[in-house]
C-alpha cells in the first residue's frame, strides 16, 4: 500500500514590493529556477508543467543558482544559510551547508568552475562573502558597503572579477582570487538593485531604483557609458532587474514601472518594450534570457514568456499562487481542481493539461475558507463574511452573494440546499436564500449535509459535533457527539453509511449513521498534529485526512488500523484541503502553495 506522487501544480515566486526578484537560469537550457516558502521549485522551462521541488531549508528560501557544471544547485534563505545539492539525483543529495552571514541571502554567483560561490545579503556583521564550495573556506574579503547587498556577479572569465550591487547607491569591484577590494563605482543616485555580467565577461550592467542603467568595462570596472545615451532614465519607474542575450548583444531590462524592455548594447538604442497592464501586481521584478526564451516575473508571481517581435507580446503567462491554499474543490466533470490561497486569489487548474487560469469578477476581499462545487458553479465563503459562487466554465464571480452574520468556517451544499456555519450560527439556505438560522453561542467550524438531505452535522470549537435534523426549511437539533479537539472538519460519506469528523487532538472520529452515531472502534490516531481536512473515497471503503502535521492518512473502513501513510507530502507546510478525484486518486493543497494529485495503491 502506497501514495504515489501523481501530479504537481507548482506554486509561483514569492515576491516582495521593491525588491528584486531573481530567477536561476540551468547552463544545460533545460530548466529554471525560483524560491517559495521553504521551497526551490526547479521548473522545465518548455514545459513548465513538469517540476521538482527542493524543500530541506529550515527557513523560506530566497534565491538558487545552478552551478556552472550544471551538477549542483545552491540555495539560500532568510536565515544566511547555504546549501549545496546535486542536481543530478531525484533524492537531490546535500553536499554542502554554510553559514556565510547572519542574515538574509539575495543573491549567489558561481565562479565559471563551479569551485566557488559569492553570496550577498543583509548580514548583521557582513553585507557579502565568497568562499570554497567544497570546505566553506573563505576567498578574500567583500567588503564596502554600508548597507544591504543586493546582488552580486563573477566575471566568468580570467582575471577573475566579484561585483556587488547595494542599497548605499554604489557597486563594488574586487578582484582575486582571493579577493580583495579593488574600487567602488558611485554613478548611481539610488539602490543599486542589480548587476550582471555578460557571459563573455567584457562588461557588466547595473540596475538601480534610480531608473538607470550603467555599463561598465568588466576587467577594470571602468564607466563604459549609460544606457540609452547620457541622462537617460531607461525607465519611469525603478529597474528591478535586467538579463544579457545568450550573444551578449542584448540586455533586458524589467522594472517597477510595469514595463520589459529590450536593448541593442552596440547601438546603445531601445529595439523593443512590452507594458504588462496598469494594475500594481504588474511591476516587473525579475527576468531570464535562458536560449530562445525569455521571461519576466511581475510583483503576482506572473511569469510571463515575451517575444519581442513586432509588435512585443507575452506567447505565455504561468499562473498560480504565491500565499498558502487554504480551499480547495474539483469540479462536478472532475476535469478542474479549482484553489483559493489566503490572499484571496482564486485560481482554476485544468487537470489534462496543467493550465492555470485566473477567477475573475466581483471576488472577496478576504481569505476564503470553503469551496464547494454544486453543478456547473462553485460556492465560496470568506472571511469578509460572505458566500458567493462563480460559474465553473466561465471563470467569472456571478450577482450572487449573501451576507453572513459572522465569519463562515463551514460550508455545504448538495441540491438546492446550503449550510452556513460561521462564528455566530449556523444559517439554512434554499436556493441561495436563507430560510433559517440558528444563534450558536460557540464557534462552528466545519458543516456536512448527509447526502439524502436528511440532517446535517455541525462541527464546533467547543469538541463536540451537533446533529440536525432537517424538517422542511428547520433545522431541529437531535443529538451531539463529542471529540477529544475543536472539530476542524466534518463529512458524511458518500452512500450516507458513516460520518468522519478530525479534531485538533490529532484524532479522526468514524461513526455509523442511525439513531445511536455510535463511534467505530479501533484507534484513528496516527496523526502527530492537528487535523485539518477529510474526504471520503466515491465508494465510501476509504477516508483520507490531512493536516498540520503535513501527513496524508488513507484510512480503509475495513481495516482501520493498517492506514497508508505519505510523511512530508508538502514539504514542511502544513496541508489545508483534500478532495478524492476517483477510487484510487486524491489532491491536496497546503502552506506550500501548491496542489497535488497522489495514486492511492491499495493492498
Amino acid at each position: 500500500m502506497s501514495v504515489s506522487l501523481k501530479s504537481l501544480y507548482a506554486a509561483l515566486p514569492r515576491t516582495e514590493r521593491a525588491k528584486s526578484m531573481k530567477l536561476g537560469g540551468d547552463p544545460k537550457g533545460k530548466n529554471f529556477l525560483y524560491c517559495n516558502g521553504n521551497s526551490v521549485f526547479i521548473r522545465d522551462i518548455e514545459n513548465p508543467t513538469l517540476c521538482d521541488i527542493y524543500s530541506q531549508h529550515s527557513k523560506d528560501t530566497t534565491v538558487a543558482a545552478y552551478s556552472p557544471s550544471g551538477f549542483y544547485i545552491a540555495s539560500a534563505d532568510i536565515s544566511g544559510k547555504v546549501r549545496i545539492w546535486d542536481t543530478t539525483q531525484k533524492e537531490h543529495i546535500l553536499k554542502n551547508e554554510y553559514q556565510p552571514i547572519s542574515g538574509q541571502i539575495t543573491d549567489i554567483a558561481w565562479s565559471d568552475d563551479s569551485k566557488r560561490l559569492a553570496i550577498t545579503g543583509a548580514g548583521k556583521q557582513s553585507f557579502a562573502a565568497v568562499f570554497l564550495a567544497d570546505t566553506g573556506t573563505t576567498v578574500g574579503t567583500i567588503n564596502c558597503h554600508s548597507s544591504v547587498t543586493n546582488s552580486i556577479a563573477y566575471r566568468p572569465t580570467r582575471p577573475f572579477r566579484i561585483v556587488t550591487a547595494s542599497d548605499d547607491r554604489t557597486a563594488g569591484m574586487f578582484e582575486g582570487p582571493p579577493f580583495k577590494y579593488k574600487k567602488v563605482l558611485e554613478d548611481h543616485a539610488g539602490f543599486v538593485n542589480i548587476v550582471r555580467y555578460s557571459s563573455d565577461g567584457k562588461i557588466f550592467a547595473t540596475g538601480s531604483s534610480d531608473r538607470k542603467v550603467f555599463l561598465y568595462e568588466g576587467k577594470d570596472g571602468m564607466l563604459l557609458h549609460p544606457l540609452g545615451g547620457e541622462g537617460t532614465e531607461v525607465h519611469s519607474g525603478g529597474v528591478m532587474s535586467l538579463a544579457w542575450s545568450p550573444d551578449n548583444t542584448q540586455l533586458l531590462t524589467v522594472s517597477a514601472d510595469k514595463t520589459a524592455k529590450l536593448w541593442d548594447v552596440s547601438e546603445n538604442k531601445l529595439v523593443a518594450e512590452h507594458f504588462f497592464g496598469n494594475d500594481v501586481g504588474n511591476q516587473q521584478l525579475g527576468c531570464l534570457w535562458q536560449g530562445q526564451d525569455i521571461l519576466s516575473v511581475s510583483l503576482s508571481g506572473d511569469i510571463s514568456y515575451l517575444d519581442f517581435s513586432s509588435p512585443s507580446k507575452v506567447i505565455r503567462t504561468l499562473k498560480g499562487h504565491q500565499k498558502t491554499i487554504t480551499a480547495m474543490t474539483l469540479s462536478n466533470d472532475k476535469s478542474t481542481l479549482f484553489s483559493a490561497s489566503f490572499d484571496n486569489r482564486i485560481r482554476s487548474w485544468s487537470r489534462d493539461s496543467g493550465e492555470c487560469e485566473e477567477i475573475v469578477g466581483n471576488a472577496h476581499k478576504n481569505q476564503i475558507n470553503r469551496m464547494i462545487a454544486i453543478e456547473n458553479k462553485i460556492v465560496t465563503a470568506a472571511m469578509d463574511d460572505t458566500v458567493k459562487s462563480f460559474d465553473s466554465n466561465s471563470k467569472q464571480f456571478t450577482n450572487e452573494s449573501f451576507g453572513t452574520n459572522g465569519v463562515p468556517k463551514g460550508l455545504s451544499c448538495i441540491g438546492d440546499l446550503t449550510v452556513v456555519a460561521t462564528v455566530n450560527e449556523v444559517t439554512l439556505l434554499r436556493n441561495g436564500k436563507k430560510v433559517f438560522s440558528q444563534p450558536e453561542k460557540c464557534e462552528s467550524y466545519s458543516a456536512s449535509i448527509h447526502p439524502g438531505k436528511t440532517e446535517v452535522a455541525v462541527g464546533r470549537q467547543d469538541n463536540k459535533v451537533f446533529i440536525y435534523k432537517i424538517e422542511g426549511d428547520t433545522l431541529v437539533k437531535s443529538s451531539e457527539l463529542d471529540a477529544k479537539g475543536s472539530v476542524n472538519d466534518v463529512c458524511y460519506s458518500p452512500d450516507g453509511a458513516y460520518l468522519a469528523a478530525v479534531n485538533s487532538n490529532k484524532t479522526v472520529n468514524v461513526h455509523k449513521v442511525d439513531e445511536s452515531y455510535m463511534l467505530l472502534p479501533n484507534r484513528w490516531t496516527h496523526h502527530t498534529a492537528s487535523v485539518m481536512r477529510v474526504d471520503w473515497s466515491p465508494d465510501s471503503r476509504y477516508l483520507a485526512s490531512v493536516g498540520l502535521d503535513t501527513n496524508i492518512i488513507v484510512w480503509s473502513i475495513e481495516n482501520p488500523s493498517n492506514p497508508i501513510l505519505r510523511q512530508r507530502a508538502h514539504g514542511t507546510g502544513a496541508i489545508n484541503s483534500i478532495v478524492w478525484l476517483s477510487e484510487n486518486t486524491i489532491a491536496t493543497a497546503g502552506a506550500d502553495s501548491c496542489l497535488k494529485e497522489w495514486t492511492i495503491e491499495h493492498a
